[in-house]
């Protein structure tokens, strides 16, 4: 990576820097292992959210439910079913 033209500064030479390449391949790797994980969440019973794809949730019949949030290649698990999230974690681990 370099530096653009105009944005040198003597002593700070690391500070603003160009990418000569583009990231396209990095986004395609993400997806590449979003889809088949996205599926399992499916397989266990999640639905996706309309409004974002990487938001899912589980809800069941006692008023318990699950959200499972993706961002990048973090994923957050939260709800008040304990027992289900513990389930997720088992079937997402096979």
């Amino acid at each position: 990576m370099d530096q653009p033209l105009g944005f040198t500064t003597f002593g700070d030479s690391c500070l603003i820097c160009k990418l000569n390449q583009s990231l396209l391949w990095f986004e395609a790797i993400s997806w590449a292992w979003f889809g088949p994980f996205s599926s399992t969440l499916i397989q266990f019973g999640t639905t996706s959210c309309k409004a974002n794809h990487f938001v899912f949730s589980f809800h069941s019949s006692f008023g318990k439910c699950i959200y499972i949030v993706v961002y990048v290649d973090d994923i957050v698990i939260i709800g008040n079913d304990e027992t289900r999230i513990w389930l997720l974690k088992e079937h997402l681990s096979q």
